[in-house]
């Protein structure tokens, strides 16, 4: 069985990206990741494969892309501007799925941190369609895109995902939902595969294979929301142990500061210093609940 491994980055998560990079590959030595570059200049692409020549089995893709989106009404200003910060990209990775060569395709965001070797996730979803689904609080259930997983031959879902969002072109938020909802059977994969910590979602996940940093907290950005839905947010992410999967990103982060620039060496020691106190709470909480806990 044959899989390809993809992720997908626009020209603002070049540094990201190698974290998560370096993070892949310490763990999965011999297998491939490529990276798809949408809508790099060229100057940009030199420079990002300049940097991946750091790591093995890496291949940087160039992809231009024409969003359909940018061919219809949507609506006011403000829906437009939520599109474009978060539907652009799960767009594109829906389309890496429609044109697939091998028999499965694997994507992963990179806002995450891989911890473990991740064979045993690609021999054990041999599905049309797989992907970590949850309950959002707004929408009922939907799915988390960050880890999704495809079989050649499979309907198009990037079709079928475009076309629920034309219906619902009015609140073109959150892009995960159209992926739900686009007529697919979804398998779910475990949380140990996709742990994150969202909105209503405090599930506990002992040594997960796989942590996202989606939503509001993440490693490399301080967070400047400051209303009362962010700070709960923010603690009870700390009380369930969430941030020290923080300190094992800085550590990632650390060992690759070389190839990495000075503005995004500077953002993430901000970031750092803004989310230590979320990291001690959840350093004592850990330690204070372990005997009692029923981990998954």
């Amino acid at each position: 069985m044959k899989y390809e491994i993809y992720s997908t980055i626009d020209s603002g998560y070049m540094d990201t990206s190698l974290v998560f990079i370096k993070s892949f590959t310490d763990h999965n030595p011999n297998l491939k990741l490529n990276i798809c570059c949408i809508n790099f200049t060229p100057a940009e692409y030199e420079k990002y494969k300049s940097k991946l020549s750091f790591f093995k089995n890496v291949t940087a893709i160039p992809v231009k892309f024409t969003d359909p989106v940018d061919r219809i009404n949507i609506g006011s200003v403000v829906d437009f501007h939520i599109y474009r910060e978060h539907m652009h990209a799960t767009l594109y990775k829906l389309k890496l799925f429609s044109e697939m060569t091998s028999d499965y395709v694997l994507y992963l965001d990179v806002d995450m941190l891989i911890r473990k070797n991740i064979a045993s996730l690609l021999k054990e979803y041999t599905t049309d369609f797989a992907g970590r689904c949850y309950h959002e609080d707004i929408d009922g259930m939907t799915i988390n895109a960050g880890v999704l997983i495809a079989k050649k031959g499979m309907p198009d879902l990037y079709k079928n995902s475009f076309d629920f969002f034309k219906k619902r072109k009015e609140n073109p938020f959150p892009e995960e939902f159209y992926i739900y909802h686009s007529g697919f059977t979804i398998t779910d994969i475990p949380a140990k595969y996709n742990y994150f910590r969202c909105n209503s979602n405090c599930e506990l996940v002992k040594d997960p294979v796989i942590v996202h940093f989606c939503s509001m907290a993440k490693p490399f950005a301080k967070n400047n929301c400051t209303t009362t839905y962010c700070l709960q947010w923010q603690y009870t992410a700390a009380a369930i142990g969430y941030y020290i999967y923080f300190n094992e990103w800085y550590n990632t982060f650390d060992s690759i500061v070389n190839i990495l620039s000075p503005e995004f060496i500077a953002q993430v020691n901000e970031a750092k210093q803004f989310y230590k106190h979320y990291i001690e709470i959840s350093n004592r909480s850990l330690s204070n609940t372990m005997r009692f806990i029923r981990w998954k």
